[in-house]
Formats: C-alpha cells, structure tokens, sequence
C-alpha cells in the first residue's frame, strides 16, 4: 500500500543515497518501487534482488531462476542472487558503469541527463522494455515526491570539468620506453568512464577531451 511504501523509504531511501551512481537518488528509488514494490516481490524475497537485473555478465555471483515478463512473452530468466538487500542496492548504483557498453553506449543518455524525467525517458527500453516504463517512475516519483532525497545532480554551483585520457589504444613507441600498450590505455579508459560517472553524479558537468575511451590516437 501507499502508507507501506511511505514507510519503507525511511529505511531504504539513505540507504540509495549511501551508494553515488550517476542515476539518481530519486529515479533509483522509483525502480525499486516500480521493480519490486520496496523488496516485496517473488524475485526479492528468494533473491534479495530488488531491481529486476538479470545474471549477465561480468556478474559472476550467485543466480536465480525466476518467470519475468518481457516483450512478446513472458520467459524463464537467470537473475543476480544477493546476500542482503543493501548488496542489491550497491550493485544497482554500480550496474550503469559496470560496463563499457552500459556506460558509453546503452546508459549515456540516462547517465547525461540533469533531471529525473530525462532519466526515466533514456532508460525506458534499454533498462526495461516496458513503453510504459518511463511514465511509470515519473508518477513514482512525484507521488512519492522522491526528489527531496536527490540534492546533487543538476547542481548549478558545480564545475565543467575536462578528463584526458592520453595517448590512444594504437599509440606508437616514443622516448626509448618500449611505446604504450593497449592495455595501458584499456584501464585509463575504465578509470576515466568510472570517475567521469562518480563527478556527474555529484553535479559536476563533465567531458572527455579530444581523446575518447577506447579509440585510436588523435
């Protein structure tokens, strides 16, 4: 019920805010409203997996089996299996940069955005294929009135900051020191893509430089 929810955000809304990600504190609360009703699903009383996020990788942890709907029917699904709910939450915060594909591609639009409305919008369809989805957590949220657990994204007073990754993946020797590896560049990428999430999601307006992750020298 309403009341119920009201109540269980005492408990889980800090616990959303203890954990940065570059989605925020008031659209994450909404999906787990709208993905598990605060915990009180089949998936998360069995799984402790409050929203909805299934075993794929790099999740290497325990799974659990469960009917989902999807478009164009309904399927049996391996989900990601948690000790508590907290580890739910903390790898929810986590799941849109847990991948280069996420952060750069299937989540970019969701992790740009400044407000709750443009999040819901960019995730409906790539985070649930539900068309509905988007207007979903938008009610949620200003039934709810989630925001006033969000204070930091889209903050005026922050800075434009510039990250520069270096050199590219296919970056020549120079110096006499042997020249750069692709591995070397593979981790400054995923440095750069985590720690551009972790500044947005803190207000700071962010970009890469003429160098972008995962590309050739420019």
């Amino acid at each position: 019920t309403e009341q119920q929810v009201r109540e269980k955000l005492k408990t889980y809304a800090p616990l959303v805010q203890k954990y940065d990600s570059p989605i925020s504190v008031a659209t994450r609360l909404a999906q787990l409203i709208v993905e598990s009703q605060m915990f009180t699903s089949e998936l998360a009383q069995n799984a402790n997996n409050g929203f909805g996020i299934k075993a794929s990788a790099p999740w290497k942890g325990d799974k659990y089996s469960h009917l989902s709907g999807e478009v164009g029917g309904a399927r049996v699904s391996e989900f990601r299996k948690y000790p508590t709910h907290e580890a739910s939450i903390q790898d929810h915060a986590d799941f849109f940069t847990s991948t280069e594909y996420r952060a750069n591609t299937a989540y970019k639009k969701a992790i740009e955005a400044t407000n709750y409305k443009d999040e819901a919008n960019a995730l409906t369809g790539v985070y649930a294929g539900d068309p509905r989805y988007n207007i979903k957590l938008i009610e949620i949220i200003e039934k709810y009135n989630l925001t006033q657990y969000d204070t930091q994204k889209g903050n005026d007073n922050m800075a434009y900051i510039g990250i520069d990754i270096g050199h590219g993946k296919n970056s020549p020797a120079r110096g006499g020191r042997g020249g750069w590896t692709g591995d070397e560049h593979s981790f400054n990428s995923k440095v750069a893509v985590r720690t551009k999430a972790l500044l947005e999601v803190m207000g700071h307006k962010v970009t890469f430089g003429v160098q972008n992750p995962n590309s050739n020298e420019v």
